[in-house]
């Protein structure tokens, strides 16, 4: 049979002032089957979960009642947009770019 269909996901970009990262909610997909009405998907990392700054994918899987499986990623991007101080240090600089000038 037909494993279940996840849509693609749009990639989430997110802005942060925090140089460690953020808390990050998405909605989660939904799956369809030809046989199973709902078939339940998990990400990981999970919606409301902390990410650091930088890109982290997320992989979704969905299997149905008959143990076909299938998975759809998307990447999360954090990007650190505001400084808490006006003088980022030069490492600072040079990881997020000019706009820390």
């Amino acid at each position: 049979t037909t494993p279940p269909e996840i849509p693609v996901i749009p990639d989430k970009p997110v802005e942060t002032s925090s140089s460690d990262g953020t808390t990050v909610e998405y909605k989660g997909p939904r799956a369809t089957d030809t046989v199973d009405d709902d078939v339940p998907v998990s990400c990981a990392p999970a919606s409301k979960a902390f990410f650091k700054v930088g890109t982290t994918p997320v992989r979704c899987t969905a299997t149905d009642d008959a143990g076909n499986k299938s998975e759809r990623s998307f990447n999360v991007t954090v990007r650190q947009t505001s400084y808490p101080n006006s003088n980022p240090d030069p490492s600072q600089r040079e990881q997020l770019g000019p706009r820390a000038e």
